[in-house]
């Protein structure tokens, strides 16, 4: 059920782009704690932005207002005049549309009508019976089976629903795993997703749910007790609900959540050889499809360019699908960034060091054709000096490294920011047996506020060890809540430059004998099975 909420993400999103696609709106199995910590550049002074404008009633746009775009301490002021067309994604119910609430609820028996106002606000409130008319038709008669479901699925779930609504507050609107680790922490530590809030989430001000695919092991997933693994979705869905309706009320315009799937590093064949994930999988399908309208989009990048499956995804997908999946492939950096529901620059920058804490802890990082990519970001304001290095080490006979540097410029609320690059990129060519690294540095001042990314990627097959880093010069402190891991003190340039390149590198895997293109499209083949098959039931639904 592509309109459907929260956490099934790692599941979903395990299958790739293909069972994403099928089950996009339900892929949010894991949606971790959300950083609070800072406002995005650009973002009104109370935290939240321009979307927080009335609507003109007549026209359902919203109006137009003098919107600050602080930029926080460069001590440069700038004002810009928005005047945007409200995104039928996210539009704000209209008076057709409440009818068709009203008739929703007569249509109710008494009993129903009495469970519903007994609901939680966000769950009787018009706003989520209109989810239901967005996702079934925009008809009462054809959504009211769907809602006669969820009411029977909260008596199901009474006593988890309650424990979940004591935990939280009625203003939340930061999702906030963390808030049951004690319960579910040994769940929650599997997938390593990042959550990020809606004023550091997408370009048009919508919150972020991103899950590293290649990074989290679908048989510790299969080894969790079904029972736990449903209740923990039934409390990770609930309190989205409650964040995206507090949300709306604010923004006046339906909230969503943007799922992104960072694809480098997965083998594909994983998720087909366990069963048990697909099990639970369904189990957690019937919960999902209860919190219809929740997703505005799905994002799937670092892909591996030329997919056969994909194009073929493309194909056989109907429309209602494709207006809400993005595909990128590995450096494909634009299709990332410079579109509306795409990842903001201060995004980027959080998603980049969320991957660094994952790594082993060494300053040589190994890359090979399952892993081919390495980059480094930091945080900065205008007139910011920032430093960068890289150098390369081969392992194998001989292999080549493209490596770039890219400025991400932010944005006022709502507008698509845009990227330059500071260093076009080269191709650096190394060879095994020489004494010397290959090294590239330099340094570089901002004339504006955003991400500085530092990418280096490998070419065709080899095998390298790559030592890469950007920061600000002198070791001062970056923008942002993770600033303090991206400074660079003129003792560690000395000690990157001076350390050793690993003796041996870890041999490189592939998933199988099939190669990574093969296995994309064997899944993409199946999964476009599956989506034709379960296409009746989304169409009308997103």
């Amino acid at each position: 059920h592509e309109g459907s909420s929260d956490s099934v993400g790692a599941m979903a999103a395990a299958a790739g782009s293909s069972f994403a696609s099928c089950w996009s709106g339900i892929d949010r199995l894991l949606l971790c704690s959300s950083e609070a910590a800072g406002k995005r550049r650009g973002c009104m002074p109370n935290g939240g932005s321009s979307f927080g404008q009335p609507l003109d009633p007549s026209t359902g746009s919203r109006m137009s207002a003098e919107v600050s775009c602080e930029p926080s301490t460069s001590g440069a002021t700038q004002t810009s005049r928005l005047e945007e067309e409200v995104d039928p994604f996210y539009a704000w119910p209209s008076a057709a549309e409440l009818e068709q609430v009203r008739a929703l609820r007569v249509l109710l028996s008494p009993g129903e009508a009495v469970e519903l106002e007994a609901a939680p606000e966000d769950i009787r409130h018009d706003l989520m019976l209109c989810r239901f008319l967005r996702g079934h038709g925009h008809e009462a008669s054809k959504a009211l089976p769907f809602l006669r479901s969820h009411l029977q699925y909260r008596r199901e779930h009474a006593g988890v629903l309650a424990r979940v609504r004591a935990k939280l507050s009625d203003d939340m609107e930061d999702f906030n795993e963390s808030v049951f680790s004690s319960q579910f922490g040994h769940i929650q530590d599997l997938f390593k997703m990042l959550q990020l809030p809606a004023r550091c989430g997408t370009n048009d001000g919508m919150s972020l749910s991103l899950l590293p695919i290649g990074i989290f092991r679908l048989q510790d997933v299969s080894s969790v007790d079904d029972r736990q693994m449903v209740e923990w979705f039934v409390s990770m869905v609930e309190m989205r609900s409650l964040s995206l309706h507090n949300q709306s009320v604010r923004e006046k315009r339906m909230a969503k959540v943007v799922e992104v799937r960072d694809c480098q590093g997965f083998a594909w064949s994983s998720f087909f050889a366990s069963t048990a994930v697909i099990r639970q999988l369904k189990k957690i399908m019937d919960v999902a499809k209860q919190y219809p309208e929740v997703l505005g989009a799905m994002q799937l990048f670092n892909l591996e360019p030329g997919l056969r499956s994909i194009a073929l995804l493309r194909r056989v997908l109907p429309k209602e699908l494709q207006a809400k999946m993005i595909f990128s492939d590995r450096g494909d950096w634009p299709s990332i960034l410079e579109v509306r529901r795409g990842l903001c620059p201060e995004a980027v920058h959080r998603w980049s060091v969320h991957m660094e804490r994952f790594r082993s802890g060494a300053q040589w990082q190994p890359v090979t054709r399952d892993r081919p990519q390495v980059v480094r970001t930091v945080r900065v304001i205008a007139g910011s000096v920032v430093c960068w290095l890289f150098r390369g080490a081969c392992e194998s006979n001989v292999a080549s490294m493209k490596v770039a540097l890219r400025f991400l410029a932010d944005a006022c609320p709502g507008q698509v920011p845009s990227m330059a690059e500071v260093r076009r990129p080269e191709l650096l060519a190394l060879r095994s047996g020489t004494d010397s690294c290959v090294l590239r540095q330099g340094s570089w001042t901002a004339t504006q506020d955003g991400t500085v990314l530092l990418e280096a990627e490998l070419e065709g097959v080899g095998q390298v060890s790559v030592l890469a880093t950007v920061a600000l010069e002198g070791g001062a402190a970056g923008v942002g809540p993770d600033a303090s891991a991206s400074a660079l003190t003129a003792a560690a340039v000395k000690a990157a430059l001076a350390a050793p390149p690993p003796r041996a590198l870890p041999v490189a895997t592939t998933a199988s004998i099939l190669g990574p293109d093969a296995l994309f499209f064997v899944a993409g083949v199946v999964c476009a099975l599956l989506a034709m098959a379960v296409g009746r039931y989304l169409l009308g639904r997103g």
